[in-house]
């Protein structure tokens, strides 16, 4: 799960990065659809994590049942959002270089 954390933390540096470059130089670039998709797939993912957490440190019996389900769950949700947010990154620079071309 590193390398996914790892792709998602870069693609956040990199993009926040473009930002304030392109600000710097009074442009504005503007959030794409993509990355609005991306930051709920993120919050949803996180969710889903702290509830399995929660409920893994909690004394219900009935979770011991379902615990491989919860994590399978984390492993979609969380290959999904690596590539939702690595798709909205490629698309944003695409975007940004036909705009801006650079």
């Amino acid at each position: 799960a590193l390398w996914m954390v790892s792709l998602i933390a870069l693609r956040e540096v990199l993009v926040t990065f473009s930002r304030l470059k392109a600000m710097r130089r009074g442009q504005v670039l503007a959030a794409e659809k993509a990355g609005k998709v991306k930051t709920v797939l993120q919050i949803v993912t996180i969710s889903v994590i702290l509830l399995f957490l929660i409920a893994e440190k909690s004394s219900m019996d009935w979770f011991y049942h379902v615990e491989g389900q919860w994590l399978f769950l984390i492993q979609i949700v969380m290959l999904l959002t690596v590539l939702v947010t690595v798709t909205s990154g490629v698309s944003f620079f695409i975007n940004k270089r036909k705009l801006y071309g650079s």
